[in-house]
């Protein structure tokens, strides 16, 4: 197995100044997590500084175990992916709880896959009905792993799956983003074009921003692209039709049948895709 590799395109690009995203220089404060409305995110862990202090804006909002920490690392990209995608899920839905399982931790990991589907398991006995995964396998992978298609056919029916589908600029399929029982998301820029860097077959249930997506990263925050933060804002809107008082399912479903349209050019001309168009 060659691990799971996180869904990010492109280096995190650090924010120096007021944009319209940060008008104090930070993104708005969130309101008191709700316990009762968690997220459950399987990701690269959460990053913390040198003082193992969580970035200050997703502080009271995650819950994590010790060994689910990554130390911040200039030279590796993907240390604060994972932090990166809690937030991206608490922008859609600041009333939330993530609570973060690190299974995604590179190709040094031998069981990686085993620890997916173990985070899987865990977060499905502890009642979460929706998790994310920003993460995905090789173009080799001709079907979802056997150990982590197994825990995912495990969860009840009330239990939404949303995964990332690759940076590959392809319309092959990967995995576990075309499994059957995942919400496939695909990466749109803010206008609803698709970016050129995500994977754009018919098999994709439906592309969400995923170009210049803003977010806390170290100490402060950047800008990133990737599918795997297109994958978290449909996870962040789906949680936020949950605090409104819809199941999981529910709020999928709305998404899904009321999203906005987009345009995929190919070989055989224009396609319409669904587009889940930002909050306004």
């Amino acid at each position: 197995m060659g691990g799971r590799d996180p869904h990010a395109y492109g280096w995190p690009i650090p924010i120096t100044g007021i944009r319209p995203e940060l008008p104090d220089g930070h993104l708005p404060d969130l309101p008191t997590a709700d316990e009762a409305l968690r997220v459950g995110v399987i990701d690269t862990g959460i990053a913390v500084n040198s003082q193992g202090e969580v970035h200050p804006w997703l502080r009271g909002h995650v819950q994590y175990m010790p060994d689910e920490v990554e130390h911040r690392n200039d030279s590796d990209p993907d240390v604060g992916h994972g932090s990166f995608v809690a937030g991206v899920v608490l922008q859609q839905a600041p009333t939330a709880t993530v609570l973060m399982h690190r299974a995604v931790v590179g190709a040094e990991n031998e069981d990686e896959e085993g620890q997916v589907a173990t985070a899987i398991r865990e977060l499905g006995q502890a009642g979460v009905t929706l998790i994310n995964l920003s993460f995905g396998g090789s173009l080799f992978e001709h079907s979802t792993p056997t150990v982590i298609s197994e825990a995912l056919s495990e969860l009840g029916p009330e239990v939404v799956v949303v995964a990332a589908v690759a940076n590959n600029a392809l319309p092959l399929r990967t995995y576990p983003a075309a499994d059957k029982r995942v919400i496939s998301v695909g990466a749109a820029t803010s206008s609803g074009a698709i970016a050129e860097f995500s994977a754009n077959g018919d098999w994709i249930d439906i592309y969400a921003v995923g170009e210049g997506v803003v977010g806390p990263y170290q100490d402060g925050y950047a800008e990133w692209s990737g599918t795997s933060f297109a994958a978290a804002t449909m996870t962040g809107r789906i949680a936020r039709r949950m605090a409104a008082g819809m199941s999981a399912e529910q709020g999928a479903a709305l998404l899904l049948s009321r999203s906005g349209v987009a345009h995929v050019w190919g070989v055989n001309g224009k396609r319409d895709v669904r587009f889940l168009e930002p909050l306004a």
